[in-house]
């Protein structure tokens, strides 16, 4: 996209980046032309064309997943419960992905008998790639395809997280990305206050400890999102207020499948 804008302005010194881009656009708008969301919006195409799966995937511990032998009344709370049109389904463990199961069909079931309820005949496939997937080239498989959820594997061939076709598109309009990171992209906890702080659901605990000098750890999880929701036992909503061992999480964005975005403060010592 860049290429497209540097030859429809004729610029003597191609634009290195998107941000730049994108400054350049905001300050040749002066007769507006373009909208704010336009801007934004063309941004976040700009987004999609060089970020990778790695960034926007769902954590393998937050997944909500069904496993092959749980029963029809089980299945349906699940998807009551977690409000997701999809889920994962797996045999011996979360590394053996099968497919996954949709909620329409569920729906079918119940509108008929459901005394010979076999889940493995009713698993649609899904798709597997890897972390290091661009996510316009993973757009246009979810498009290709007819696809709308995929497995996301690491270097190894384990199962690292999971993405869906709303998790990229939700890049392009900006629903995701936070005021207090729009400085970069690497950024995941910015200092907005006197002891208050925004820390991503995607940092990882590890950057989180060496930040904020804590000792958090969890078997499962890697990211500070995994272990909150790994501690509640579910996804807060926006607005809750977690007390986990020296600090107050409230939970500034938030969507089905993740914690997105907190505000951090550490709590005084009694």
């Amino acid at each position: 996209m860049r290429t497209y804008f540097n030859k429809l302005w004729r610029l003597n010194q191609p634009f290195q980046s998107a941000s730049e881009m994108i400054d350049y656009i905001r300050s040749h708008n002066s007769n507006q032309l373009l909208t704010e969301s336009s801007i934004n919006m063309i941004a976040g195409v700009m987004q999609v064309e060089q970020k990778h799966v790695r960034d926007i995937c769902v954590p393998s511990g937050q997944m909500v997943t069904i496993h092959i032998n749980d029963n029809l009344t089980d299945i349906i709370q699940t998807f009551n419960e977690s409000h997701h049109s999809r889920i994962p389904v797996y045999d011996d463990n979360k590394e053996s992905i099968l497919g996954i199961l949709l909620a329409k069909d569920l729906l079918k079931l119940t509108m008929s008998s459901t005394d010979s309820f076999v889940l493995r005949d009713h698993i649609h496939p899904i798709l597997f790639i890897p972390e290091s997937k661009k996510l316009n080239t993973l757009l246009r498989d979810f498009q290709t395809k007819h696809m709308h959820m995929a497995i996301v594997l690491d270097e190894y061939g384990g199962v690292s997280g999971l993405v869906t076709i709303e998790d990229v598109i939700e890049q392009i309009v900006g629903e995701i990305d936070d005021e207090h990171f729009q400085e970069t992209d690497q950024l995941t906890i910015a200092q907005i206050g006197d002891g208050l702080y925004a820390v991503k659901g995607i940092t990882e605990i590890d950057e989180f400890n060496t930040y904020f000098k804590t000792d958090y750890k969890h078997p499962e999880v890697d990211t500070m999102g995994g272990l909150l929701t790994s501690h509640l036992g579910y996804i807060p909503k926006l607005g809750a207020s977690i007390v986990y061992r020296q600090h107050q999480f409230e939970i500034k964005q938030a969507d089905q499948r993740r914690i997105i975005t907190m505000i951090v403060r550490k709590i005084d010592s009694v």
